[in-house]
């Protein structure tokens, strides 16, 4: 079962102007186009997709309903989220599961805009005016990156975050092409999960 569920990221971004998001329409490192899949696969095989189901408005905001799915034991799981670009990036108002929806107190970042090497951020997420997590976020040198789908120069995006790590690579014009998921064992972090790009439809 994939892990993008932990994905966490900070701040809050209120745009006045309804013109002033349909002009950040597009995040470089994450086209969000109506209809867009992209499928990844990890080290056994395992597929996870997702898919850019429809536009919808959130507290003003212009944004489009993310879904991640994957076979896991012989059901199929399902999350989906609000990615809604802004002029600071794209933001996350609320995760949906199968136990229901969580809106956050305030958006949180998924990127950054713009997205370059060093930059660094920390902040935390509140859930109901309870602490839902703390994460700690870089940006590092681009990379080539291999994959089922093809080689990507690609920025990494570290998240530290509730005694784990994820990392996500992004290219310019695809959006993310690899995963990884680790979990604190003691005083290292072992890594759990290895995705990559096997199929993308913008």
């Amino acid at each position: 079962m994939g892990t993008l569920s932990r994905t966490l990221a900070v701040t809050a971004v209120c745009l006045s102007s309804g013109a002033a998001v349909a002009a950040q329409t597009h995040h470089g490192y994450l086209p969000l186009r109506s209809n867009s899949t992209w499928r990844f696969v990890d080290r056994e095989g395992s597929e996870t997709d997702l898919s850019i189901e429809a536009e919808e408005k959130v507290d003003g905001l212009t944004c489009f309903r993310a879904a991640w799915s994957a076979d896991w034991n012989g059901w199929r799981t399902y999350q989906s989220e609000a990615w809604c670009p802004t002029e600071a990036g794209v933001l996350i108002p609320y995760r949906e599961t199968f136990l229901g929806r969580s809106s956050f107190d305030r958006p949180y970042v998924l990127l950054s805009r713009p997205l370059n090497p060093g930059d660094a951020w920390s902040d935390s997420v509140m859930v109901g005016g309870a602490l839902s997590a703390t994460l700690d976020i870089s940006v590092g040198e681009e990379e080539q990156i291999e994959t089922p789908a093809g080689s990507y120069r690609a920025l990494p995006v570290s998240i530290q975050v509730n005694g784990g790590a994820i990392v996500r690579w992004y290219a310019k014009g695809v959006g993310m092409v690899r995963e990884t998921t680790y979990l604190a064992e003691g005083d290292e972090l072992a890594l759990i999960e290895d995705k990559r790009l096997s199929e993308h439809r913008p």
